[in-house]
């Protein structure tokens, strides 16, 4: 069999019971993780003069995101990816912080805005802070 590749985004966990002529069937277990691609966001060499660290908790509706494989950018006022980082789910304390590193080539303060790149739904996500950073 195949698998279709315009399947949903998403994990899928099915079982697969295969028979042979003797009608004995035998489970097999199916794993597919379909994911959308990658944002391009990555911080241009030319700003890695200065950096600043950010520890935060990512949450969507109240629900802390935990795949390690989500990430969270950075971007100023003009749109410049000012940083990058991916989720840090730790199992065994069941904490997932996010730690990010800021760069600026300027000594100005600037506003940043943060975006989600969510693998498991394909979608970019803006995200609200707490506090203005």
């Amino acid at each position: 069999f195949t698998v279709d590749a315009n399947i949903n985004l998403g994990d899928y966990d099915e079982i697969i019971y295969l028979t042979d002529e003797d009608g004995l069937s035998e489970p097999l277990s199916l794993l597919v993780n379909k994911i959308g691609e990658e944002p391009d966001w990555y911080v241009a060499d030319s700003l890695k003069l200065m950096s600043m660290n950010i520890v935060a908790r990512v949450k969507i509706d109240e629900t802390i995101i935990t795949d390690p494989e989500d990430i969270v950018a950075a971007f100023d006022n003009t749109g410049r990816c000012m940083g990058t980082a991916k989720i840090d789910y730790n199992p065994e304390t069941g904490q997932s912080l996010l730690f990010m590193t800021v760069f600026d080539n300027e000594d100005d303060k600037k506003m940043l805005t943060f975006k989600l790149w969510h693998r498991q739904t394909g979608k970019i996500m803006l995200l609200d802070t707490d506090n203005p950073i």
